[in-house]
């Protein structure tokens, strides 16, 4: 039976079988033209949150709203909280039976941050906020959390920072090293109760090294003192990048990037894939598979440059996807694209570049065993796609043996079914559907699918809508979000 992608309606009820139009199960949240103000957080079968700003209360705070959506996409309750003005969104996690959303107030420089942590009891629906007082001048950008120790990412775009947040006894603590660095992966190894990251990190102006670092989680103190330790050395490649999976008791999986010697100062170009296992907290050798190796059919204009073993690309790494048989790493290749223009002083012309945006042009879907030996490979093109921001793109889910591959474009989902090397389905687009037929979408911006809990995904972002309809206004721009089904 052919499996697709369908849009989950919201009432099949027989007398409205005969309507010209089924609404599909949507929400459509208003907001300022070409503003990004709503926060979605996925809480997979227990619904989702979206924040956002509500009403000021005084000079200098603010109410943010936390709206609860079931998993119909029906608002059962809702909380709201002061804040400091200018506070942020800016993650959040799930764990277990609970939802955690950082929120910080970032002051002008040489001023201390503020810091927020809202937990939220997914169970009785109770829920707090904690202010992370020691947690200053530090841009955060990711949770990971586990029981009631939550690790937090900083970055001030140079380097980052490692804490640890306990909610407990709400201490924080931080990775003190000697060196700076660049966090690849953050694993958890709940076999042997301890953090796994991997660490990039350039001690000189010549040399890149990665670097694992462990900390047990149990008894909060480091394995490895006083430094981490190296991936192992190898004369003819630099590791790139890094991603982890963990296996079992004695093995983690690790799957990055990486490029030639003579290419080891750049961190931008990427030359193929590598997989390493780590047993316990030792390294085996590391197996490497160029680009120009993979068996897939590669675009007719890298040819030239695959027939002469040279692929350089300019990649963004995504996340590993597993069914803890096959393990697969999208890695997207992209440019950045400008515009040349001109002007005119006087009788002298001034020639000057500006950026466009970021030109995705394909991924390769590489998969692996758990011995780090490859599986297959895909080759994933992609339609024209421009952005402003440098992000995950493709996305990888297993249904058993096969692996559904898909990335939104505008107001569409383009998508495959693969097994192995085998096209179960060939690429396909699904239309993203809108609250009334007579709805146009102008433009889209920001989307996203994502998978939500069991069989069912979310697709949202933001579009600027023209419509015919008598209810809604002729011109709206909304925050969306779409429950779609695979079957």
């Amino acid at each position: 039976m052919i499996k697709k992608i369908t849009a989950f309606f919201l009432l099949l009820l027989p007398a409205l079988l005969l309507a010209q139009y089924d609404a599909p199960l949507r929400i459509e949240l208003e907001d300022a033209k070409d503003e990004f103000n709503y926060h979605l957080a996925n809480a997979g079968n227990n619904g989702l949150f979206v924040a956002y700003e509500g009403n000021r209360i005084s000079e200098d705070s603010i109410n943010w709203v936390f709206l609860h959506y079931d998993t119909n996409l029906q608002n059962d309750y809702h909380f709201t909280l002061p804040f400091p003005l200018l506070t942020e969104f800016i993650t959040y996690k799930k764990s277990d039976n609970y939802l955690y959303i950082l929120l910080q107030k970032r002051f002008p420089k040489k001023s201390a941050f503020k810091t927020s942590l809202v937990t939220v009891n997914l169970q009785n629906n109770q829920y707090n906020v904690t202010s992370i007082s020691n947690l200053t001048n530090n841009q955060l950008v990711e949770l990971f959390v586990r029981d009631h120790e939550i690790v937090i990412r900083a970055s001030d775009n140079k380097s980052d920072s490692l804490f640890f947040y306990d909610c407990l006894t709400n201490t924080l603590s931080s990775y003190q090293c000697g060196f700076t660095f660049s966090v690849e992966f953050c694993e958890l190894d709940t076999f042997n109760h301890r953090w796994l990251f991997g660490l990039n990190s350039k001690p000189d102006r010549h040399e890149r090294q990665l670097l694992l670092y462990e900390r047990d989680y149990l008894s909060h103190h480091e394995f490895v003192q006083p430094f981490p330790a190296s991936f192992p050395d190898n004369s003819d490649f630099i590791y790139n990048s890094a991603r982890a999976a963990v296996i079992n008791q004695d093995t983690t999986l690790i799957i990055g990037t990486y490029n030639t010697f003579q290419d080891k100062n750049s961190a931008q170009l990427h030359s193929g894939v590598y997989t390493l296992q780590l047993h316990k907290s030792s390294f085996d050798s590391a197996k490497f598979y160029n680009y120009s190796t993979l068996k897939t059919k590669t675009d007719v204009a890298f040819d030239s440059e695959v027939n002469n073993n040279i692929l350089n690309f300019q990649l963004f790494v995504g996340d590993i996807f597993h069914n803890r048989s096959q393990y697969t790493l999208a890695t997207e290749v992209y440019y950045p694209e400008y515009n040349n223009n001109y002007s005119y002083s006087g009788t002298q012309m001034y020639n000057y570049q500006t950026f466009v945006g970021f030109r995705y042009v394909n991924a390769y879907v590489t998969t692996f065993d758990a011995g780090g030996n490859l599986l297959w490979d895909n080759y994933f093109p992609f339609s024209n796609l421009l952005s402003q921001q440098l992000t995950k793109r493709l996305s990888v889910e297993y249904l058993g043996d096969e692996a559904l591959v898909f990335y939104p474009y505008n107001s569409y989902i383009i998508h495959t079914l693969l097994r192995g090397y085998d096209v179960v389905e060939r690429m396909a687009s699904i239309k993203v559907e809108n609250s009334y037929a007579q709805d146009k979408v102008e433009y889209c911006k920001n989307p996203e699918v994502f998978r939500w809990y069991d069989d069912y995904y979310l697709a949202t972002g933001y579009q600027y809508i023209r419509s015919k309809a008598k209810n809604p206004k002729s011109k709206r721009y909304v925050f969306y979000i779409n429950k779609l089904q695979y079957k």
